[in-house]
């Protein structure tokens, strides 16, 4: 590999929703297929497909080999990935995901070039391990470790034992405009509560982006709004629809005392619409390894708050927002909110932006990402 030579990429994704990981892997593939030929892998088909339509990549994979569609052997996996490389002859394998990992002893026994993206923490990647996804000794093999935040690289470190000299932490980057043009559009709708009533936006509101879960602290989120009844709470994201009907906890809590202060979209494909409309917002989550919704909603202008120990958001809302000390709390989230917006002078200093921007500019990042990776090769 050389800086400046054009490459054929493979760049795989563990699936095409609209969460952070996926998000953020189709940005960096897209910036990729600027000066190089990508070919796009998914194991499981999703509405992120939506965006692709409208990227510079043209060639795209489903697999159908996600285990959330079936329980296959990692050897079966393995073998389908390794014929899928032979086809496509690719010079580097960006596997975007730890969810993807059995793509990397692929790219080991067809001797190409791969890169690991870990996007998850030590929780997530013990679960996968539980469920046989890969195999631990896969993770050795890759040729560069790639993170999305420093608890990223430090649970994939201990974990697997890995050459801290073969890693890096990348933290996220964002498509500045992208957001921002979003942001500026018409809600599509407008969110409802339990009994349908849509928000009326005569209230301060407090937003959470998300698939709603206990991950994310859907019940944190509802706790918080049962104890702030002059407050209207929005969960931008999943909440009783078919993608989190299994998956959130506050559902049963809704329905036994359902509040008239809790609103949620359910899917959107513009979340930023509805956050630019916020007055705050808070990350509610227990375990994310570095959300892009923080740094996207102080991008936006939002003042935003998460707790340090829940994951890499801490980045971001140490500088320029608010970071909480210690694990998430419900009480300490609600008493913070509610000095926050006692206080006569609660207006956020918004003057931030200029210092932000750099650190997330998608293309920078990408393109420094790549070189470092070319350059790792030589």
């Amino acid at each position: 590999m050389a800086i400046g030579c054009k490459m054929k990429i493979l760049f795989v994704l563990h699936d095409l929703s609209l969460t952070g990981a996926p998000k953020l892997g189709l940005q960096i593939a897209t910036v990729f297929a600027e000066t190089h030929n990508v070919t796009l892998v998914s194991k499981k088909a999703g509405p992120l497909s939506e965006q692709i339509d409208r990227s510079k990549i043209k060639d795209v994979i489903i697999t159908d080999t996600s285990h959330e569609i079936k329980d296959s052997p990692v050897n079966d996996r393995v073998d389908s990935a390794v014929e899928l490389i032979k086809t496509k002859k690719p010079d580097l394998i960006y596997v975007n995901s730890i969810a993807a990992a059995d793509w990397v002893l692929a790219a080991v026994e067809t001797n190409t070039r791969v890169v690991l993206h870990t996007h998850e923490m030590s929780k997530e990647i013990m679960s996968l391990l539980r469920r046989r996804i890969f195999r631990p000794e896969d993770i050795h093999r890759a040729d560069y470790i790639v993170a999305a935040s420093e608890e990223c690289l430090k649970d994939a470190i201990d974990i697997f034992r890995l050459d801290v000299s073969k890693s890096e932490n990348f933290s996220v980057c964002v498509d500045i405009d992208a957001v921002r043009q979003s942001a500026a559009m018409d809600m599509p709708f407008l969110p409802k509560r339990h009994d349908g009533q849509a928000l009326g936006f005569d209230k301060k509101i407090v937003a959470m982006c998300g698939l709603a879960c206990l991950r994310k602290g859907s019940d944190i989120f509802y706790t918080a709004a049962k104890l702030m009844p002059e407050i209207d709470f929005l969960w931008v994201g999943p909440w009783d629809d078919k993608a989190a009907i299994n998956a959130n906890t506050a559902l049963a809590l809704n329905e036994g005392a359902p509040l008239d202060n809790l609103y949620w979209t359910n899917t959107t494909a513009n979340p930023y619409a509805f956050i630019a409309r916020s007055d705050f917002f808070f990350l509610t989550s227990r375990e994310d390894p570095n959300p892009l919704v923080v740094p996207e909603a102080l991008l936006l202008n939002l003042p935003t708050a998460s707790f340090t120990a829940c994951g890499g958001s801490h980045e971001w809302t140490r500088r320029f927002g608010f970071a909480l000390s210690g694990e998430t709390d419900t009480l300490r989230m609600v008493a913070f909110l509610k000095r926050y917006f006692a206080t006569a002078s609660y207006r956020h200093d918004r003057s931030y932006t200029k210092d932000l921007l750099p650190l997330l500019d998608l293309r920078t990042k990408a393109k420094g990402l790549l070189d470092t990776i070319i350059k790792t090769a030589a």
